[in-house]
């Protein structure tokens, strides 16, 4: 789901993959992955939220089913600060590696830092799945978010990579799964990446005609942050999801 240039798509790096991490519990929720992978997950930064990887073949991801956002019971051992310190300041030097070869390096360095995890950490195949998805290669992060989500992933990694997932999803040409993986997601406990929730929720549905239910995800999220005119856009947006349905 990575938002990046060039190859990159909607995984960005997020406040998570800072070394400011390193300062918090290991799976504390942090800010929102903002603009994707290179802030450790990919949320649209500026750069655009489109990297549609490398042509792969979306029919060969398997589709995620309704278990892989259920989660098992969380893995008994969580990633040491100081894991987490080394995963933030990879993600914090992502910009350094320009080229194939470079994001073929990024990976590499990835996924020896996931490497040091027992097999089935939800951290260390979230943190694999992201900088495949910030490398441009949403078909090869897709069946390791499910993964990690089967796995028991918690906190603000556990809402990344479901939004990254849709994202990935949907740049795979599946936005149907994007938005069904998603809109369960409208209910649950507030946190700081509900609005991301409803950008990448409006690009599927756009994907799939409803451009204006999407419109009115768009409207639900800037509302809040108008400094006038927030209750009247905050209504126009009820009236175009309500509309739809």
């Amino acid at each position: 789901m990575t938002v990046w240039q060039g190859s990159r798509t909607l995984c960005e790096a997020s406040p998570m993959h800072r070394s400011d991490q390193a300062n918090a519990p290991a799976g504390a929720s942090r800010a929102p992955g903002g603009p994707d992978a290179s802030e450790g997950e990919a949320i649209a930064t500026g750069d655009g939220v489109d990297a549609r990887g490398d042509g792969a073949d979306a029919s060969a991801v398997a589709a995620p089913s309704a278990s892989a956002l259920s989660g098992s019971e969380p893995s008994a051992s969580l990633p040491s600060a100081e894991w987490e310190r080394r995963v933030a300041d990879a993600w914090a030097g992502i910009d350094a590696y320009t080229d194939q070869h470079g994001e073929a390096a990024f990976r590499d360095l990835i996924g020896s830092l996931a490497a040091e995890q027992p097999q089935g950490s939800a951290p260390a195949d979230f943190e694999r799945a992201s900088s495949f998805d910030s490398t441009g290669h949403p078909d090869l992060a897709v069946p390791l978010y499910e993964s990690a989500l089967r796995a028991g992933l918690t906190g603000e990694r556990r809402q990344r990579a479901v939004i990254q997932l849709a994202s990935s999803l949907r740049n795979l040409g599946r936005p149907e799964e994007s938005v069904a993986l998603l809109t369960p997601e409208l209910g649950a406990p507030q946190g700081q990446l509900d609005d991301a929730v409803r950008a990448v929720l409006a690009l599927a549905l756009t994907d799939l005609g409803r451009a204006r239910e999407g419109v009115g995800h768009v409207l639900t999220a800037l509302a809040p942050h108008l400094p006038r005119y927030q209750r009247s856009m905050g209504n126009y947006a009820r009236l175009l999801t309500e509309q739809d349905h």
